[in-house]
């Protein structure tokens, strides 16, 4: 049976739909956390996408490009880069921060937002998209989204590549539902890779 679709501006998300038929999950596993270089993020990023999109699992990567104190909520924030695999190992989906998470003194600019749309990343649609996204569906396209990851860090953030970025793999604790009631799946619980813990929309809405 084929997945349900849904259609934003003419690009086909199966992301959202798969992950509602999957449900949310129950709470979060181990995070492990890394400081790398972006020199050093570009060398091995590819194989992480590929390695949680593989694993057993729900995974999501986070890389914090900086944090500050935001002056609309009171709390921290940050610009981000994130990208979540499902446990039906087909499903990954890639996302840079709007500005509907940045406050006025740290809104990405029209030049920002124009390299991003030029890059590949679809334009935000409030409230189910509210972040620039790509979505994984073949080995181009996470060989396309490796690509972005390095080219967003470089030419809209500005980062040298020597710049050091905050890496967060973190592991999200499923609940399956069978006729013996629910069991809870841990997949590999305590192996992630590097990283730190996620705050943003697509892991508050796993």
């Amino acid at each position: 049976m084929s997945q349900p679709r849904r259609t934003v501006f003419a690009v086909t998300v199966r992301f959202f739909d798969r992950q509602t038929q999957l449900g949310k999950s129950i709470g979060q596993g181990p995070i492990s956390q890394r400081t790398l270089t972006v020199f050093e993020l570009a060398r091995g990023h590819g194989s992480v996408l590929a390695t949680i999109l593989q694993k057993p699992g729900r995974w999501v990567v986070t890389i914090t490009i900086d944090s500050f104190h935001c002056a609309r909520c009171g709390g921290e924030g940050s610009k981000y880069l994130q990208f979540m695999a499902l446990e039906d190992k087909n499903s990954l989906l890639g996302e840079c921060t709007s500005n509907a998470f940045l406050d006025e003194m740290h809104q990405l600019s029209t030049r920002q937002e124009r390299a991003l749309g030029t890059m590949g990343w679809h334009t935000p649609v409030p409230p189910r998209y509210p972040n620039w996204f790509f979505e994984v569906n073949t080995q181009s396209d996470l060989i396309t989204l490796d690509a972005m990851t390095y080219r967003t860090l470089r030419e809209v953030f500005g980062l040298h590549v020597r710049s050091r970025v905050a890496v967060s793999i973190c592991e999200f604790l499923l609940c399956e539902i069978s006729n013996d009631g629910p069991t809870l799946d841990l997949g590999q619980p305590g192996r992630p890779t590097s990283g730190r813990s996620s705050r943003t929309d697509a892991a508050r809405s796993v």
